[in-house]
């Protein structure tokens, strides 16, 4: 695959998954938890939502604190969300890991940004053509966040174009590519 950065690869865990056969939310799960990473107290994100554990948004506000077993639940509950919001979104059966990449794309973005990106993922996607669908999650138009260009390291989103990059690879594991230099 190329257009992406060269250091940019699924983790261990997450291609043990992929190659165990494992299921979309199992995968969406280690996925989202590997990227959002994990904050017990709310902070502002990049575009300045407040946001607190793996990336939960919904009901946030500054001096919130959580546990861990809560971020763990919120987690387990939030991609189950956003799992079954991508498959009303799609309308068709995925493979597991290219399920999980969207639904992790849902996550970030939201169910109706994603419904009305101009990228053209769903309408890729409903006519069958998966692993160009999968290329549109590093289209241009996929890597803004707050109306900054999230390539541009000095526009401190950064991480949201690493992970586009890293759920195209997720996304096109779902259809037998593994990324280069991974097993």
């Amino acid at each position: 695959m190329t257009g992406l950065s060269p250091r940019v690869k699924l983790s261990a865990a997450v291609l043990a998954l992929v190659m165990a056969g494992a299921g979309a939310q199992q995968i969406a799960e280690q996925f989202t938890s590997e990227r959002e990473g994990i904050s017990l107290t709310a902070y502002q994100d990049g575009v300045k939502v407040w946001t607190i554990c793996r990336g939960r948004t919904e009901g946030v506000r500054a001096g919130d604190v959580a546990t861990r077993a809560q971020c763990d639940a919120w987690l387990k509950a939030d991609v189950g969300q956003h799992m079954a919001s991508t498959q009303r979104l799609v309308r068709i059966d995925l493979p597991a890991p290219t399920l999980a990449a969207y639904a992790y794309t849902v996550y970030n973005m939201g169910p109706g940004n994603f419904s009305r990106n101009k990228s053209g993922i769903l309408a890729a996607i409903r006519r069958g053509d998966g692993p160009a669908a999968c290329d549109l999650l590093t289209d241009p138009r996929m890597r803004t966040a707050g109306g900054r260009d999230c390539a541009v390291r000095a526009n401190n989103c950064h991480g949201v174009w690493v992970a586009r990059q890293e759920a195209r690879l997720l996304c096109r594991a779902g259809y037998g590519e593994l990324p280069e230099g991974q097993p």
